[in-house]
C-alpha cells in the first residue's frame, strides 16, 4: 500500500512510512540533476558545477552568476545586474541564483524573495521575476514563466526553461516562447538558443529558431553572419546558402574573410555551386582569386 505523499517547499518528496511504490516528481529537485564530485559538493576547480553541462564550461562564471543574482535581490534592474548582451551570462546567472538560494550562507536578502509571487494581474518588477525563472523549485519556476510575458526582458531567461529539466516547466516555456518569438527576437536570442541547443532538452529552441528563420531576407539574418561567436556565424552561412540568400561574390569575399574553417567551406563551396545557377554573374577577378 502506497502512504500519502508529502511535497516539501523545495520540491522533494517524501512521507513517514517506507515506500512500496515509487513516485515520480514531475519538478524534480535541482539537486537530482547536478553532478557531484567525488566526497560530496558541487565545487570543481574552485567552480560551482551546473546541472545541466556537468561544469562551467557552457555556463560562464558561476561566481559571476550569484553576484548578478545579488544585485537583482537588492532590486538593481535586470540591464545593470548583468550584461544582459552576453548569452554566457544568463546561463551563469541561471546557476548561479539557484545555487545561491540553496546554500545556507546566501547572499540573497530573503528566500521570500523568490518563492512568492504575486498572484493574477498583480504587478511583478523585472529583477524579482528574472530571479524566480531561476529558482531550484520547479513550481517556482513554472509560476514565473505564466508570467514572461509581460517583462520581454526575461526572454532569454525563457529560452532556458524551454530546456528546464522539469518537464511542466519546459513545455510551458517552449509554448509562450512560440507565441513570442519573432523574426527580429529570434535574431537577438540566436547565440544563446544555439548555446542551450547543445543541452540534453535544448532541441526545441533551436528547431524554432529554423522555422522562425526559414524564408527570411538576407537583411534579418545579416548581423548574424558577422557575429563574433563562431557556433552563430556558422548557423547563419548554413541558413543562408540553403537559402541562397548571398550572391557568389558575398560567398567568395566572405570565405576569404572569415577565420573559421567551417565557414570557408561552406562559402567556398556555395559560391562555386551558385555559378551553375541560371542568371548567375561571373566571378569578379578579385573574387575568384579569393577562392583560389
Amino acid at each position: 500500500m502506497v502512504t500519502a505523499v508529502e511535497v516539501s517547499d523545495g520540491g522533494e518528496v517524501s512521507d513517514g512510512a517506507p515506500e512500496t511504490r515509487a513516485t515520480e516528481d514531475p519538478y524534480p529537485n535541482y539537486d537530482s540533476g547536478t553532478r557531484r564530485r567525488p566526497g560530496g559538493g558541487h565545487e570543481r576547480a574552485g567552480r560551482n558545477m551546473c546541472a545541466d553541462c556537468g561544469d562551467c564550461g557552457d555556463c560562464g562564471d558561476c561566481e559571476d552568476g550569484e553576484a548578478s543574482a545579488a544585485r537583482l535581490a537588492a532590486g538593481v534592474p535586470l540591464t545593470a545586474a548583468l550584461d544582459v548582451a552576453d548569452p554566457h551570462a544568463w546561463l551563469a546567472l541561471d546557476t548561479g541564483a539557484r545555487l545561491t538560494g540553496r546554500r545556507r550562507t546566501s547572499r540573497l536578502p530573503e528566500r521570500t524573495t523568490t518563492t512568492s509571487l504575486p498572484a493574477g494581474s498583480e504587478p511583478l518588477d523585472e529583477s524579482r521575476l528574472a530571479l524566480a525563472l531561476c529558482h531550484h523549485d520547479g513550481r517556482v519556476r513554472e509560476r514565473a514563466v505564466r508570467r514572461a510575458a509581460e517583462h520581454p526582458g526575461v526572454l532569454p531567461l525563457l529560452v532556458i526553461r524551454a530546456a528546464d529539466w522539469a518537464q511542466p516547466v519546459r513545455e510551458r516555456a517552449r509554448a509562450l516562447l512560440r507565441r513570442l518569438l519573432d523574426v527580429d527576437t529570434a535574431v537577438a536570442l540566436t547565440p544563446l538558443i544555439l548555446l542551450v541547443g547543445r543541452r540534453a532538452r535544448g532541441d526545441a529552441a533551436v528547431g524554432l529558431l529554423g522555422e522562425l528563420l526559414h524564408g527570411a531576407t538576407r537583411e534579418s539574418v545579416g548581423p548574424l553572419l558577422v557575429h563574433a561567436d563562431r557556433a552563430t556565424r556558422r548557423f547563419a552561412y548554413r541558413l543562408a546558402t540553403e537559402q541562397r540568400l548571398l550572391p557568389a561574390d558575398e560567398l567568395a569575399r566572405s570565405a576569404a574573410r572569415d577565420e573559421d574553417a567551417v565557414v570557408q567551406t561552406l562559402c567556398g563551396e556555395a559560391a562555386v555551386a551558385t555559378l551553375d545557377d541560371p542568371g548567375a554573374g561571373a566571378l569578379g577577378d578579385d573574387a575568384l582569386a579569393a577562392l583560389l
